[in-house]
């Protein structure tokens, strides 16, 4: 299945690559895209956008804000470690 909620616009003319790994999906849980700027220094940024949809079949406000903040958590720990130091 595929969600539809995130994008990114880059402006034309710069590079990046969609980042496969951070972009995670869970149906009517958390939807999300990350992509990696390359830079004219070389150096590389990660930028995300995630969402959590307000509705869901089986599960409470506070299970799907609960499950949001679990998921973001460990994704933003995931692109937190692999960043590159910008100093």
């Amino acid at each position: 299945m595929q969600g539809g909620g995130v994008g990114i616009y880059v402006k034309t003319g710069l590079s990046f690559s969609h980042s496969e790994e951070f972009s995670i999906f869970y149906d009517r849980v958390f939807d999300s895209i990350f992509i990696e700027l390359s830079l004219e220094s070389g150096k590389k940024i990660t930028v995300g956008s995630c969402y959590r949809p307000n509705i869901h079949t089986f599960l409470t406000g506070n299970e799907q804000f609960n499950n949001f903040m679990d998921i973001f958590s460990l994704t933003f720990a995931i692109v937190y470690h692999t960043m590159i130091p910008l100093s």
